[in-house]
């Protein structure tokens, strides 16, 4: 299996850095982006991913803006919404819009790497629940042509005045 891919999307590099250094013992393939212009940009160019983690309060584009953007591109990647401004208000939000978690800087290692770990496994078992879903729809897709072949076998046997039965 390929190492979750997580983009992290801070504009302040020290941020950034303890988030990367948080998590540089796991298998992941972090990608870090100061700008959510182009955080955005690589989201939409360097897809799929597992999860982004972004900051609140950046220039430009908000998490807030960066999360619904996200969302409405691939709902599956899960989210995580990290703020040294953090109010009620923008965490019910957050949450609101799909994100998996809203965590308050200064952040701990090890309550982000156990929020990182739960928001992969929800990822992970997403994917497997709609793979699973349309494995079960193809599945119901060719028993009904089978059925149908099955039907019209039979209507072409009674038009030949063929057994019925």
């Amino acid at each position: 299996m390929n190492s979750p891919k997580i983009l992290v999307v801070d504009d302040n590099p020290s941020d950034l850095a303890l988030v990367v250094a948080a998590l540089s013992d796991a298998n992941y393939t972090l990608i870090t982006e100061v700008d959510s212009r182009r955080a955005l940009k690589r989201f939409e160019d360097e897809g799929p991913w597992h999860l982004v983690i972004s900051d609140l309060k950046m220039p430009g584009m908000d998490g807030l803006t960066l999360l619904k953007k996200i969302k409405a591109r691939d709902p599956l990647t899960e989210t995580i919404i990290i703020t040294a401004h953090a109010d009620t208000s923008s965490a019910i939000e957050a949450l609101g819009l799909g994100a998996f978690s809203y965590l308050t800087k200064p952040l701990h290692p090890q309550e982000l790497r156990h929020c990182v770990g739960r928001a992969l496994e929800r990822h992970r078992l997403t994917a497997e629940q709609r793979r699973l879903i349309k494995e079960l729809e193809d599945r119901d897709a060719r028993r009904g042509r089978e059925i149908a072949t099955i039907a019209s076998m039979g209507d072409a046997l009674r038009s030949m005045g063929g057994p019925t039965e």
